[in-house]
Protein backbone atom coordinates (compact mmCIF):
# COMPACT_ATOMS: atom_id res chain seq x y z
CA UNK A 1 0.00 0.00 0.00
CA UNK A 2 2.25 2.45 1.09
CA UNK A 3 4.55 1.57 -2.13
CA UNK A 4 1.66 1.98 -4.66
CA UNK A 5 0.91 5.90 -2.66
CA UNK A 6 3.80 7.25 -2.79
CA UNK A 7 4.18 6.30 -6.51
CA UNK A 8 0.57 7.52 -6.98
CA UNK A 9 1.16 10.33 -5.02
CA UNK A 10 4.05 11.58 -7.30
CA UNK A 11 2.63 11.06 -10.13
CA UNK A 12 -0.87 13.25 -9.40
CA UNK A 13 1.76 16.11 -8.54
CA UNK A 14 0.91 15.53 -4.75
CA UNK A 15 2.34 16.20 -1.47
CA UNK A 16 2.06 13.69 1.21
CA UNK A 17 2.42 12.62 4.80
CA UNK A 18 1.75 9.25 6.05
CA UNK A 19 -0.18 8.94 9.36
CA UNK A 20 -1.04 5.66 11.58
CA UNK A 21 -4.59 5.70 13.21
CA UNK A 22 -6.58 4.05 15.25
CA UNK A 23 -8.16 1.88 12.59
CA UNK A 24 -11.54 1.83 14.30
CA UNK A 25 -11.90 5.45 14.03
CA UNK A 26 -11.26 5.55 10.46
CA UNK A 27 -14.77 7.15 9.61
CA UNK A 28 -14.35 9.95 12.60
CA UNK A 29 -10.07 10.54 11.29
CA UNK A 30 -11.91 11.50 7.63
CA UNK A 31 -15.04 12.37 7.90
CA UNK A 32 -15.31 14.07 11.51
CA UNK A 33 -12.03 15.03 12.48
CA UNK A 34 -10.55 15.71 8.94
CA UNK A 35 -7.30 14.81 10.36
CA UNK A 36 -6.18 12.44 7.40
CA UNK A 37 -7.32 13.40 3.54
CA UNK A 38 -6.92 9.58 2.16
CA UNK A 39 -7.42 5.74 3.53
CA UNK A 40 -5.03 3.85 1.91
CA UNK A 41 -4.42 0.99 3.84
CA UNK A 42 -6.30 -2.38 2.57
CA UNK A 43 -9.54 -0.59 3.07
CA UNK A 44 -12.43 -3.47 1.44
CA UNK A 45 -14.81 -1.95 -1.27
CA UNK A 46 -18.31 -2.25 0.59
CA UNK A 47 -21.90 -1.14 0.10
CA UNK A 48 -21.84 0.11 3.79
CA UNK A 49 -18.58 1.83 3.50
CA UNK A 50 -20.01 3.17 0.15
CA UNK A 51 -22.55 5.41 1.82
CA UNK A 52 -20.27 7.45 3.59
CA UNK A 53 -16.76 7.23 1.39
CA UNK A 54 -16.23 7.99 -1.68
CA UNK A 55 -13.72 5.02 -3.00
CA UNK A 56 -10.98 4.69 -5.72
CA UNK A 57 -11.57 2.20 -8.86
CA UNK A 58 -10.31 -1.22 -6.95
CA UNK A 59 -6.67 -2.04 -7.30
CA UNK A 60 -6.43 -5.16 -5.69
CA UNK A 61 -8.54 -8.36 -5.40
CA UNK A 62 -8.57 -9.75 -1.86
CA UNK A 63 -10.01 -11.83 -0.18
CA UNK A 64 -10.90 -12.75 4.41
CA UNK A 65 -8.36 -15.51 4.78
CA UNK A 66 -7.79 -17.44 7.82
CA UNK A 67 -4.45 -18.00 9.24
CA UNK A 68 -3.60 -21.14 12.15
CA UNK A 69 -0.62 -22.39 13.45
CA UNK A 70 1.52 -24.75 11.26
CA UNK A 71 0.40 -27.76 13.97
CA UNK A 72 -3.45 -26.59 14.38
CA UNK A 73 -5.93 -29.28 13.49
CA UNK A 74 -8.01 -26.51 11.91
CA UNK A 75 -8.14 -27.57 8.05
CA UNK A 76 -11.26 -25.35 6.81
CA UNK A 77 -13.81 -22.76 7.90
CA UNK A 78 -16.07 -25.39 9.68
CA UNK A 79 -13.26 -26.51 12.02
CA UNK A 80 -13.40 -22.67 13.54
CA UNK A 81 -16.48 -24.07 15.68
CA UNK A 82 -15.69 -23.58 19.33
CA UNK A 83 -12.34 -22.08 18.82
CA UNK A 84 -10.99 -18.63 19.47
CA UNK A 85 -10.58 -16.18 16.38
CA UNK A 86 -8.54 -13.01 16.68
CA UNK A 87 -9.32 -9.88 14.48
CA UNK A 88 -8.77 -6.34 13.76
CA UNK A 89 -11.14 -3.56 15.85
CA UNK A 90 -13.78 -2.04 13.38
CA UNK A 91 -12.39 -4.18 10.54
CA UNK A 92 -14.38 -6.20 7.55
CA UNK A 93 -12.94 -9.63 8.65
CA UNK A 94 -14.08 -9.06 12.20
CA UNK A 95 -18.02 -8.03 10.65
CA UNK A 96 -17.52 -11.63 8.66
CA UNK A 97 -16.20 -13.65 12.17
CA UNK A 98 -19.09 -12.43 13.93
CA UNK A 99 -21.24 -13.51 11.24
CA UNK A 100 -20.40 -16.86 11.35
CA UNK A 101 -23.18 -19.03 12.87
CA UNK A 102 -24.44 -22.80 12.94
CA UNK A 103 -20.99 -25.27 12.04
CA UNK A 104 -18.97 -22.95 11.71
CA UNK A 105 -19.27 -20.48 14.92
CA UNK A 106 -16.43 -19.50 16.66
CA UNK A 107 -16.97 -19.72 20.78
CA UNK A 108 -15.19 -16.36 20.95
CA UNK A 109 -14.16 -13.44 19.15
CA UNK A 110 -11.13 -11.28 19.87
CA UNK A 111 -10.53 -7.86 18.76
CA UNK A 112 -7.05 -6.24 18.86
CA UNK A 113 -6.28 -2.76 17.51
CA UNK A 114 -2.98 -4.12 15.04
CA UNK A 115 -2.94 -7.04 12.78
CA UNK A 116 0.92 -8.12 13.96
CA UNK A 117 -0.93 -8.11 17.58
CA UNK A 118 -3.51 -10.73 16.07
CA UNK A 119 -0.76 -12.54 14.73
CA UNK A 120 1.36 -12.94 18.28
CA UNK A 121 -2.18 -13.79 19.81
CA UNK A 122 -2.19 -17.17 17.58
CA UNK A 123 1.25 -17.57 17.65
CA UNK A 124 1.17 -17.22 21.74
CA UNK A 125 -1.80 -19.80 21.80
CA UNK A 126 -4.37 -17.31 23.13
CA UNK A 127 -6.26 -17.64 20.05
CA UNK A 128 -6.64 -20.84 17.75
CA UNK A 129 -6.63 -18.37 14.53
CA UNK A 130 -6.29 -15.17 12.93
CA UNK A 131 -8.97 -13.33 10.26
CA UNK A 132 -7.99 -10.74 8.01
CA UNK A 133 -6.43 -10.11 4.35
CA UNK A 134 -5.22 -12.41 2.56
CA UNK A 135 -2.51 -10.58 1.07
CA UNK A 136 -1.31 -9.84 4.43
CA UNK A 137 -1.53 -13.04 6.11
CA UNK A 138 0.34 -14.67 2.78
CA UNK A 139 3.27 -12.58 3.50
CA UNK A 140 3.37 -12.72 6.76
CA UNK A 141 3.14 -16.67 6.67
CA UNK A 142 5.54 -16.68 3.59
CA UNK A 143 8.33 -14.87 6.03
CA UNK A 144 7.48 -16.72 9.34
CA UNK A 145 9.69 -19.89 8.93
CA UNK A 146 7.22 -22.27 8.99
CA UNK A 147 5.31 -21.01 12.08
CA UNK A 148 2.10 -20.35 10.38
CA UNK A 149 -0.11 -21.52 7.40
CA UNK A 150 -2.62 -20.11 5.27
CA UNK A 151 -5.92 -22.18 4.90
CA UNK A 152 -7.52 -22.82 1.56
CA UNK A 153 -11.31 -21.48 2.79
CA UNK A 154 -11.44 -17.78 2.77
CA UNK A 155 -14.18 -16.05 4.32
CA UNK A 156 -15.14 -13.98 1.66
CA UNK A 157 -13.66 -12.61 -2.18
CA UNK A 158 -12.92 -8.66 -2.21
CA UNK A 159 -11.65 -5.36 -3.85
CA UNK A 160 -9.64 -3.02 -1.84
CA UNK A 161 -9.88 0.57 -2.57
CA UNK A 162 -8.40 3.88 -1.17
CA UNK A 163 -11.30 6.08 0.53
CA UNK A 164 -11.79 9.53 0.05
CA UNK A 165 -14.27 12.41 1.49
CA UNK A 166 -17.22 12.41 -1.28
CA UNK A 167 -16.75 16.34 -1.75
CA UNK A 168 -12.77 15.34 -2.90
CA UNK A 169 -13.90 14.80 -6.15
CA UNK A 170 -10.48 16.26 -7.41
CA UNK A 171 -8.03 14.45 -5.54
CA UNK A 172 -10.34 11.38 -6.19
CA UNK A 173 -9.93 11.72 -9.98
CA UNK A 174 -5.70 12.32 -9.58
CA UNK A 175 -6.00 9.20 -7.56
CA UNK A 176 -8.03 7.29 -10.35
CA UNK A 177 -5.99 8.69 -12.94
CA UNK A 178 -2.98 7.59 -11.18
CA UNK A 179 -3.76 3.70 -10.55
CA UNK A 180 -4.81 3.28 -14.32
CA UNK A 181 -1.82 4.29 -15.12
CA UNK A 182 0.53 2.17 -13.69
CA UNK A 183 -1.65 -0.27 -14.14
CA UNK A 184 -1.35 0.40 -17.92
CA UNK A 185 2.09 0.62 -17.60
CA UNK A 186 2.95 -2.56 -15.34
CA UNK A 187 4.34 -0.36 -12.39
CA UNK A 188 1.48 -1.36 -10.10
CA UNK A 189 1.85 -5.21 -10.85
CA UNK A 190 6.33 -4.76 -10.27
CA UNK A 191 5.21 -3.12 -6.77
CA UNK A 192 2.55 -6.35 -6.67
CA UNK A 193 5.11 -9.12 -7.71
CA UNK A 194 7.95 -7.19 -5.16
CA UNK A 195 6.04 -7.78 -2.16
CA UNK A 196 4.34 -11.30 -2.94
CA UNK A 197 6.36 -12.86 -5.61
CA UNK A 198 3.46 -13.53 -7.19
CA UNK A 199 0.77 -12.45 -10.12
CA UNK A 200 -2.21 -10.21 -9.23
Amino acid sequence: DIDLAKEAFKRAGLKYEFQAIDWNEKEDNLLKEKSIDVIWSSLTINEERKKIFAFSTPYIQNKQGIMVRADSSIQNKADLKGKTVAVQKGSNGAELVRQLRGEAAPAKVDDYEQKVDQFSAVLNGKADAAVTDSIMLDYFAASSNGKFRVLKDSLQEEELGVAVRPSDTELLAKINKALADMQADGTAQAIYQRWFNSSQ
